[in-house]
């Protein structure tokens, strides 16, 4: 699988934890994606507004405002392709038939390991890469 040169894709991170948001903002980092990170679902969706150029979503199911499905459902309600991973410390059934019902592309459990991520990132951006041209 060819690797997709990250400079070249934005990624939102939405997580309201500080530690969660580091660790991963930490990984991105080392690889020169394009960062941004929001703290609430409001901010989390005002960004994702914002910047048309967000490639990838990166959400916690647990967050200030509202919760991560919610936020999942109106993010794939303002563009239905883009790739949404969700970030829970526990999983349940439950919460892995609301991720999908709310339209989630990844289910991952924190703390996330690093290579799991970038591959399942690098499937899904290749996939929308495909589908762009």
């Amino acid at each position: 699988m060819a690797v997709i040169p990250s400079s070249s894709f934005t990624v939102l991170l939405g997580l309201g934890h500080p530690d969660n948001r580091n660790e991963l903002y930490e990984m991105f980092g080392e690889k020169e994606f394009n960062i941004l990170t929001a703290r609430s679902s409001e901010e989390i969706l005002d960004k994702f507004r914002e910047h048309p150029e967000i490639a990838l979503v990166i959400l916690a199911t647990e967050l200030a405002g509202s919760n991560g499905f919610e936020v999942l459902k109106k993010v794939k309600s303002l563009k239905d392709n883009i790739p949404v991973f969700l970030l829970s410390a526990y999983i349940s059934f439950e919460s892995l038939k609301l991720a999908s019902i709310s339209g989630c592309d990844e289910f991952l459990q924190a703390p996330v390991r690093e290579k799991e991520l970038l591959s399942l990132i690098n499937k899904h951006l290749l996939k929308q890469l495909k589908q762009s041209i």
